[in-house]
């Protein structure tokens, strides 16, 4: 049966970092799990910042779409990783938990 365990992926950077960025996303999306939901881009805030948000791929744990969407944001994370331009934290919500799993460095070094 499986149970349902989301991951989201939340994403702050200032406007032209966030186009390039959301692109860079968008194409491991495609390449790795196309039927996740496409990736939002908020409009612009105070001082330009855009919120980029990683929607959950809402497939249950041990299914393959699952396993598909961990390995996009596996990758992701990797490439977020190596910018410095924006901070990002993953989220897990579901049937057993709700926490941050995974965050920049920035946000590890703060001890968030």
């Amino acid at each position: 049966m499986g149970y349902y365990c989301h991951h989201t992926i939340v994403i702050v950077a200032s406007g032209s970092e966030a186009a390039r960025i959301l692109d860079a996303l968008n194409r491991i999306r495609i390449a790795e799990c196309p039927d996740m939901p496409a990736l939002q881009m908020s409009g612009r805030a105070i001082n330009g910042f855009r919120t980029i948000l990683v929607s959950a791929d809402g497939s249950k744990e041990g299914w393959a779409d699952s396993d598909l969407g961990e390995a996009a944001r596996e990758q992701m994370k990797e490439y977020l990783n190596r910018s410095t331009a924006c901070d990002w934290v993953e989220l897990e919500m579901g049937d057993t938990s709700r926490e941050i799993v995974d965050s920049d460095q920035h946000w590890m070094e703060l001890g968030r």
